[in-house]
This record gives structure tokens, C-alpha cells and sequence, in this order.
């Protein structure tokens, strides 16, 4: 996939994650013409917690809904108008990491394309077995490879 400018500010941000996040750990991922792919682990194993915590399946707590409205970013169904104030953010919940790579990516897309917004949600999956985190990977691998475009 040759990337375009803003396809590389997709992929810079991306890679950064885990600098801002120190216990997200990349996975695969692949940026599209119009989308992104990737997998994260979020690892905040107690150093108290079981040896089998990793084993099982991955828990992500996903906040109802994550809003950066004047950059287009909400997690809302529908998308919401308004930041939710009162709410209080835990940074290590995947919307919030979410939120902060599109926010990041907006703001410089859009000194190169003004009219630059993602979609107003993004869709997540727990892994939850080696089977499907090989079946993942593998479809992330091959999806440029199976890119039709519009």
C-alpha cells in the first residue's frame, strides 16, 4: 500500500500510541485508503495479579461514548453535539486511546486537507484465543492485497 501524506501521519500516530500509553502494546496494523486496521493489547497486569491474567480472555472497558466535536470524533451512537464534561476520563480505556490518535491525526490532516474527518465511530473486537488473533492478523496482513477501492 503506498501511503499518502496523511496516510503517513496515520501510520506516525499509530506507532506512537504506546509512548503516551505505556501499557499498550502494537500489534499488527495497516493503514487503507480509507481506514485503518490494527491490533492493541492493553496490559495493566497487576504485578499481584495471577500468572493466568494474560491467558484468559483480554478485557477492554469501552466508555459509552468519547467526543472531540470540533474534530469530528465521536464514539456516540448517534454522535453527540457535546463534549460530556462531567465525565471523567480514564486513559486507559480503548475509546480514549482512540479518541487521542484521531484527534492527533485531524489536527495535522487537516493542514494538509481541510475537509480531512474520520468516520464518526470506530469498531473494536476482543480477541479473546490465539485462533482468532492468528485469523486477524492474518486478515490485516491481506487486506491490501484484497483493497477493490471505490
Amino acid at each position: 500500500m503506498q501511503l499518502s501524506e496523511i496516510g503517513l501521519l496515520a501510520q506516525k500516530y499509530w506507532l506512537e500510541i504506546p509512548i503516551h500509553f505505556p501499557f499498550v502494546i502494537l500489534d499488527e496494523f495497516v493503514v487503507m485508503p480509507d481506514h485503518v486496521h490494527g491490533i492493541m493489547v492493553i496490559d495493566k497486569t497487576d504485578t499481584n495479579a495471577d500468572d493466568d491474567t494474560m491467558n484468559g480472555a483480554l478485557e477492554v472497558e469501552t466508555p459509552k461514548s468519547v467526543e472531540t466535536p470540533k474534530l469530528g470524533v465521536s464514539t456516540a451512537d448517534p454522535p453527540s453535539r457535546t463534549a460530556h464534561a462531567s465525565q471523567k476520563w480514564n486513559p486507559g480505556i480503548l475509546g480514549v486511546i482512540i479518541n487521542q490518535y484521531k484527534r492527533m491525526v485531524t489536527i495535522r490532516a487537516r493542514k494538509i486537507h481541510a475537509d480531512f474527518g474520520w468516520q464518526s465511530r470506530f469498531h473494536d473486537h476482543i480477541i479473546r484465543n490465539d485462533a482468532s488473533l492468528q485469523q486477524i492478523r492474518k486478515y490485516i496482513q491481506d487486506n491490501p492485497t484484497e483493497w477493490k477501492g471505490e
